[in-house]
């Protein structure tokens, strides 16, 4: 009889494989900070009865980062993609009223592929974006903002490996945490 049951060692004594999953394993990676990126926003979704000029008061990343792979290299063994980031903007008309804008800003990164080249038909990009609003530009009579955004990209190439987890295979436990301060000894008073 054994004294620690665990439903998969117990199939895993039987024959049947532990647990299978898939794991991203990062082959390259690429990331682009521009602080004070000068953007031609150009937004739409505001109702057209909301009179002008607009003025933007703020910007951020929503919905899902495309990336495209440009047939452009940069420097040896580098691979430039173009990422499209969606947002949404914060605009208020000439009335003061707050409307809600969609748009796109456009940015292109690189990742360092030396050495994953032959691997990239069986990889994938996966890109992580924010944008955020550093300077409000003068108002607009339409909805075109030459804005000053802060923009930061991460972008990896990645390749999904399988993974087997192993019950009986665990790490042995911690050690008891040492004391903050050591113990001093004991001496007797005279």
């Amino acid at each position: 009889m054994k004294q620690n049951y665990c439903k998969c060692c117990d199939d895993h004594d039987r024959g049947h494989e532990g647990g299978k999953f898939l794991l991203p394993k990062i082959l390259a990676s690429g990331r682009e900070w521009l602080p004070r990126q000068c953007v031609e926003l150009k937004l739409w979704g505001v109702d057209e009865c909301a009179p002008e000029p607009f003025t933007l008061l703020s910007v951020e990343q929503c919905g899902q980062v495309s990336v495209q792979r440009i047939n452009e290299h940069c420097q040896r063994n580098q691979i430039v993609f173009c990422v499209k980031i969606p947002v949404v903007a914060q605009v208020k008309d000439g009335r003061g009223c707050i409307h809600t804008a969609q748009g796109v800003v456009e940015t292109r990164t690189a990742i360092n592929a030396c050495g994953c080249l032959d691997e990239l038909w069986c990889s994938q990009v996966v890109a992580c974006a924010s944008v955020r609003l550093v300077n409000c530009p003068p108002p607009s009579c339409d909805l075109c903002f030459a804005a000053v955004l802060e923009i930061r990209v991460e972008i990896y190439l990645v390749r999904y490996e399988p993974c087997q987890s192993r019950c009986g295979n665990q790490p042995p436990p911690c050690p008891p945490p040492l004391p903050l301060y050591p113990q001093m000894p004991c001496r007797e008073r005279y």
